[in-house]
């Protein structure tokens, strides 16, 4: 179950990225001109929920080119991980 509640966020924060990306708003996760791919995106979104860090995906030159929604969407994907985790810590030491 929390292996699917984890995969799920993944997924659900991948569409997210993506829509955002097709807002046409030039967000800096694709390059200019090219949609978001499905692989791309939950790269990116694995990458923000655990944590392991990256550059601008195709451009070191910006970060997300000042784009306030893909700012918010990540910090609301890494927000969402870090309660997770805490509330599973939190089940998993109250029953030892």
């Amino acid at each position: 179950l929390t292996v699917a509640m984890y995969t799920l966020l993944v997924l659900l924060f991948g569409l997210l990225y993506m829509a955002i990306d097709r807002r046409g708003e030039d967000c800096g996760l694709a390059p200019p001109g090219q949609d978001l791919s499905w692989q791309t995106a939950i790269a990116f979104s694995v990458e923000t929920f655990s944590t392991i860090g990256y550059g601008v995906p195709f451009d070191s030159t910006a970060f997300f080119d000042n784009c306030m929604v893909l700012t918010v969407a990540v910090y609301s994907q890494a927000l969402t991980f870090i309660l997770l985790n805490a509330t599973l810590l939190g089940i998993i030491f109250a029953r030892v």
